[in-house]
């Protein structure tokens, strides 16, 4: 074999994130000088990318605008199948690709995201289990954005779900101003693309580019009252130089963006007087990018990247709110288990961090409460790799010899990642603990750092007609300081793709048909975020005692805290997926086909479940015998629980008599779930395009046909734990995945939209109309049991006795109400120091013939369904609804964009089987049920 090296061919090298390379020849044609609307074909909608060997949708500028996304989720609505979603930045939105909203399994926690590289992520996070919010990030400085739903190269870690690659604008531009209003938003940016040149005696030396971007987004919660805000207001700075040395190139990269804004009602007039919540959202993002291309005579092209980033933000959150109290309350801050006696606040002295470790006995009156949570997620990111690509040709000997010839294409890859993920954050925190509630410090950036290193490698070979990628990844994450240790992930993917008709010219000038096939199988591992990893503590506290009020209507109360350090899960193993991607794309007389299949199995997705232990404690009170006065001190011993009141006045000592309680106490703990099964279907038929005239300036009409079948089915089968407090005994019940009626659910979606696309360049005009409904749409909630009766039918007669020993057991259709048995229980027996487990239906049922008592205690823990249709299948009717988005150019330097969501303003009406009602679809809030409200919006974009 020789290697081949083309000559006397201009080649532009497009490079995507970095990513991948692609390599074009340079043409030269009438259109080069146009711009715009004047160009014969234009993109507003999603597209295939076309060279893919997995499924991957691209949108460019001229998309963005058309839509005038002001957040980048909303280009999910341009997916296969996508719903079309109101412009707001109030509600915070996440990505969650091929899923729904309210599913188990993670699905947003596990979808990436990705801005000119640098990965935001989420996992320093506190209090949510969500993907990265995007509402900080500038919509207005994107050139193009990728999603890819199929099998992400190696190279992509930490996911489960998907990629999302956001890239800005880079290279010399004119001034861009743009503004862009709707009924609860404006927006206004800059962006401009500078040459950095210097000119000396032998000429002009270009010193690279300088893209710099400002935006300022305001939205309002409400028309009416436009004074609950969310503001952004986002500087962006990118650096971009080429050197060429011989065979060598150098690609240098840098770039800065910080976000200030959040939400504000401090300026509400309708809130209370001085009262307020501050939801800072302020973020900060750099990255630094340098690549080394070697083009060698006679092993390829070497190519070295490295890239390094850095992510950190401030989002706290300030809420300042009036309080009352015309007694004086317990403050709990007890930090350690024993027992407590409220004391008054001047009495009290705080330790270094101005905290307490008992009870402060709260004001009387009216004042104000000011709270802080502060949380600062901050990541460092690395990334070095090292690929060589090769061109090989067969000569004429091997080619008759070998049933495969023609040009070979090899592409291997190996690369180090190295990220780690922290909150510098405070937590809660109060301004003055005189005033501070019951409430516990739990600093975030006391907990450990997570560091995650990763090795990867993958090769990429083309052959013919056939492109093949296998890859391996591992992840080996380290948690200095915590319990669980060094872990490793093993990651493989490979993705196979096959051109059967390899399309081209024919002899008249016509292009070929073509068709390909691919497919492909991978895991990708997910890495739980501090609020799986670090659970706080729990603090259960008992009031044991309450003195006698004084005379300005004060009482001592005791407390009895039990400190339960947090549980952290050694046995919690990383959520990962198993994916299986297959598609076909086709192209006939100007049609365009692409549709993809998909399953995806997530495997111990993170779950938070409850356990309890058992603990015992002494309640005192007051000594009937020997009579207190209101004017005596109370005191407490912190380990005996005992009360002694001594008389201010003088006098002997009274001890408080005891009894002895007994409870369970419990703490939150993240375990792994079971399974969540997803699959589906997504198509694009693109139908040829409808030519308005024989010339192209008078452009044509296309019609797009997408759309998307979805199934979704999850159970949680891990024993989940509820407690139940009687007057008599502290019962614990064992149940079947959760304590509620269903502990799963199925559901089946099917959408499909219609958008018409008039384009005239002649007159610089485009026109889109698209119509979105949703054929099907069914949901059930399940109540699976493995080995125990876990739900059971329940007749009227027992409904009303509460005597449900009798019943049916519940084998799936749901005609009535359902009761829900535990599967084991426990009772806190005065004899035992630990939980004892006994099966629930047979000593339920034994107790309702010997033991009344314990039959009333068991029957508690039986819980009802709410309603007699519960678990009964839920099918929505079809619904639809119709969007228009209109943009015009003006000469070279104006263009405007309208669109009108819901325009038709339907109010048809909607068929609930689970009800059997029937319901108007506006502002409804049934599960799934999603259209737009008639809703407006207009953009203008002068270019200086």
């Amino acid at each position: 074999m020789y290697l081949l090296r083309p000559k006397n061919i201009i080649l532009i090298i497009v490079s995507l994130l970095w990513q991948f390379n692609a390599v074009a020849q340079e043409n030269s044609d009438k259109d080069s000088l146009l711009s715009g609307l004047q160009l014969a074909d234009v993109e507003v909608l999603a597209q295939r990318r076309t060279g893919s060997n997995t499924t991957s949708y691209t949108m460019g500028r001229m998309a963005l605008d058309h839509h005038q996304m002001l957040n980048i989720t909303g280009v999910s609505s341009l997916l296969p199948g996508g719903k079309t979603v109101n412009s707001t930045l109030v509600e915070d939105s996440r990505f969650g690709l091929r899923s729904a909203a309210g599913e188990r399994g993670n699905a947003s926690f596990g979808t990436a995201i990705e801005i000119d590289g640098v990965r935001l992520d989420n996992n320093g996070m506190m209090s949510e289990t969500l993907g990265a919010s995007t509402r900080g990030i500038s919509s207005s400085n994107v050139e193009s954005i990728e999603v890819i739903t199929g099998i992400p190269s190696v190279e992509y870690g930490d996911i489960s779900n998907g990629v999302v690659k956001v890239n800005t604008r880079h290279g010399s531009s004119p001034f861009i101003i743009e503004a862009s209003t709707n009924p609860y938003t404006w927006q206004v940016s800059v962006n401009k693309g500078i040459r950095l040149m210097r000119h000396t005696k032998d000429g002009s030396v270009n010193l690279g580019t300088l893209n710099a971007s400002f935006e300022h987004a305001n939205s309002y919660k409400s028309i009416s009252s436009p004074h609950t805000s969310y503001q952004r207001n986002v500087l962006s700075l990118a650096y971009a130089r080429t050197l060429m040395y011989g065979a060598n190139t150098f690609n240098i990269k840098a770039g800065m963006t910080g976000n200030i804004g959040g939400m504000n009602t401090s300026a509400d007039p309708d809130a209370f007087t001085g009262t307020y919540t501050k939801e800072r959202d302020n973020q900060l993002r750099g990255n630094l990018d340098f690549s080394w291309i070697y083009d060698a005579w006679r092993i390829g092209k070497l190519r070295l990247d490295a890239h390094g980033a850095f992510t950190s933000a401030d989002k706290r959150i300030e809420n300042y709110d009036n309080k009352s109290s015309a007694s004086a309350q317990p403050m709990l801050h007890s930090m350690e288990t024993g027992y407590y006696i409220a004391q008054e606040y001047s009495n009290v002295s705080l330790d270094a961090a101005g905290n307490y470790n008992g009870i402060i006995l709260g004001p009387t009156g009216y004042w104000y409460e000011r709270s802080f949570n502060d949380q600062k997620p901050q990541t460092w990111q690395g990334k070095i790799k090292l690929s060589l690509s090769s061109v090989l040709r067969k000569s004429k000997a091997e080619s008759d010899a070998m049933p495969l010839h023609g040009e070979w294409t090899n592409n291997i890859l190996l690369g180090l990642e190295y990220n780690t993920s922290r909150n510098n954050g405070r937590g809660l925190y109060y301004e003055d603990m005189q005033y501070a509630p019951s409430w516990r410090p739990y600093r975030y950036r006391d907990l450990p750092t997570m560091k995650n290193l990763a090795l990867f490698i993958e090769d990429k070979v083309a052959f013919g007609r056939v492109q093949l990628t296998a890859g391996l990844r591992d992840d080996i994450t380290l948690i200095t300081g915590s319990d669980y240790g060094t872990v490793s992930s093993i990651s493989p993917r490979v993705n196979a793709k096959y051109d059967i008709l390899a399309g081209g010219i024919d002899h008249n000038g016509k292009a070929k048909p073509t068709l390909s096939l691919h497919a492909g199988y991978g895991k990708s591992v997910k890495l739980p975020s501090f609020q799986i990893l670090y659970p706080r503590e729990a603090y259960f506290d008992e009031l044991v005692f309450s003195s006698p009020s004084t005379a300005d209507n004060k009482a001592f109360y005791a407390y009895h805290t039990y400190a339960s350090k947090a549980i952290r899960n050694q046995e919690l193993r990383w959520q990962y997926s198993k994916q299986f991607d297959l598609g076909v794309e086709a192209t006939w007389r100007g049609a365009r086909l692409s549709v993809s299949f998909f399953h995806q199995k997530t495997m111990h997705p993170y779950q938070l479940v409850n356990t309890y232990e058992p603990i015992s404690y002494v309640v005192s009170s007051t000594n009937a015998a020997s009579p207190l006065a209101s004017n005596s001190i109370y005191s407490i011993n912190n380990e005996t629980g005992l009360v002694i009141a001594t008389p201010i006045s003088g006098g002997t000592p009274v001890e408080m008599s005891q009894t002895v309680k007994k409870d369970y106490v419990g703490r939150d703990k993240y375990i792994n779930g079971n399974p969540v099964t997803r699959y589906g279907l997504e198509w694009i038929l693109d139908l040829p395009k409808l030519k308005f005239g024989a010339s192209p300036k008078y452009g044509g009409a296309t019609l797009r046909l997408d759309g998307n079948y979805y199934h979704y089915k999850a159970a949680d089968y891990a024993t989940i734990e509820r407690k139940l407090i009687d007057k008599d005994a502290a019962l614990l019940g064992y149940y079947v995945g959760t304590s509620t009626t269903s502990n799963g659910s199925v559901s089946d979606m099917c959408n499909l939209n219609a958008t018409v696309t008039a384009h005239i360049p002649k007159v610089r005009l485009i026109v889109t109309l698209r119509f979105e409904t949703t054929l099907l749409n069914y949901t059930s909630q399940r109540s699976f049991a493995d080995d125990a009766v876990r739900a059971v039918y329940v007749t009227d007669k027992a409904r009303e006795t509460k005597q449900y020993h009798d019943c049916v057991p519940f084998n799936g259709q749901a005609e009535g109400y359902v009761a829900v048995f535990p599967k084991e229980y426990s009772v806190w027996d005065k004899d035992l120091q630990a939980i004892v487990r006994e099966p629930f239906l047979e000593a339920y049922k034994k107790a309702y013939a010997e033991d009344e008592a314990l039959y009333n205690q068991l029957s508690k823990l039986v819980n009802l369904s709410s309603t007699s249709y519960y678990l009964k299948p839920q099918r929505i009717s079809a619904y639809y609804s119709a969007n228009i988005s209109v943009t015009k150019e003006f000469g070279k330097w104006l263009s405007v964009s309208f669109y009108a969501n819901n325009f038709l303003n339907s109010m048809q009406t909607i068929y609930n089987s689970q009800t059997g009602l029937e319901q108007t679809i506006f502002d409804n809030h049934i599960a799934n049920v999603s259209i737009p409200k008639f809703y407006y919006g207009l953009s203008v974009r002068l270019k200086l």
